[in-house]
């Protein structure tokens, strides 16, 4: 690959980073703690480690920090990972590794990290964590007494507050997408909507026509049945 000679990416820890990320993912030398997992990597990332380090540098990284998946179900591309320093991904009573405490790390984030490219989209406009949520033993419980589910993830009932009690609730990835203010549209023969307006048109999960997106799929192929 000559852009690896040309920017001199291949003996830095980044790249290593971006190689490690494809190895979780493809090749007969594939991690075996991921093997037989459904890992991908979005089409802008996969052959191009200038486009993946570009990203990294705009939202945060730094020697020492992990990337990290917002939702380990899903793959590799810019709306799913940020970097998080080690400490706010180590053992907190025996839930280091589990779905909610990872979405209590990055809720955190998202409000405090201003070396995140999606900061003013959070904590950049006044959108904080209440005080009681600082503590995840609080935030776990009010999320087990409210309905938690490992499919459904944190939504601010008025995107404008903050995240507390009263202003937050469990959605499916289709009912979140509509909160959002930053909806992704995509159009698909001349007819343009959210990916969870075609997701519910079509009859496809979210996560699989979110993934047919992000790694180029072409249109006529977009809302094709599974299997």
């Amino acid at each position: 690959m000559v852009f690896l000679k040309k920017h001199g990416l291949s003996r830095t820890k980044i790249y290593k980073l971006w190689k490690t990320m494809r190895l979780k993912c493809y090749g007969s030398n594939v991690d075996t703690r991921y093997k037989g997992k459904d890992l991908w990597i979005c089409s802008e990332w996969k052959e191009d480690p200038v486009t993946f380090v570009k990203w990294a540098k705009q939202n945060g990284y730094k020697e020492g920090l992990e990337l990290v998946r917002k939702d380990k179900d899903d793959g590799f591309y810019p709306e799913n990972c940020v970097f998080l320093e080690k400490k706010e991904t180590s053992k907190t009573h025996g839930m280091r590794w589990s779905r909610l405490y990872r979405i209590w790390t990055l809720m955190k984030q998202r409000c405090v990290n201003q070396d995140l490219n999606y900061y003013d989209r959070y904590g950049g406009r006044g959108v904080s964590v209440c005080d009681e949520w600082m503590e995840f033993e609080a935030f776990a419980m009010w999320a087990m007494e409210n309905g938690y589910k490992d499919d459904l993830s944190i939504d601010r009932i008025n995107v404008d507050g903050n995240y507390e009690p009263k202003n937050c609730k469990w959605s499916t990835d289709v009912q979140q997408q509509r909160n959002k203010r930053n909806n992704h549209f995509i159009t698909i023969k001349g007819e343009t909507k959210t990916i969870a307006e075609w997701a519910e048109i079509s009859g496809l999960p979210y996560k699989t026509l979110q993934r047919r997106i992000y790694t180029g799929c072409k249109e006529e192929h977009l809302l094709s049945p599974i299997g």
